[in-house]
């Protein structure tokens, strides 16, 4: 019978990851239309640089 390798953790090694900084908030999201055409809320044809009008 093997012996295997056994690896205890330090207790540093244990403890969970902070979490990274507080996620920003969602970006506004568009969808295809049934007739095939893009649809993006008005906030992000803003960001885009384009008139919606």
């Amino acid at each position: 019978m093997k012996l295997k390798a056994i690896k205890f953790f330090s207790p540093e090694e244990n403890v969970p990851e902070a979490k990274a900084a507080a996620k920003a908030a969602p970006l506004p999201t568009g969808y295809i239309s049934n007739s095939g055409k893009l649809v993006f809320p008005a906030t992000a044809l803003r960001d885009l640089g384009i008139d919606p009008e």
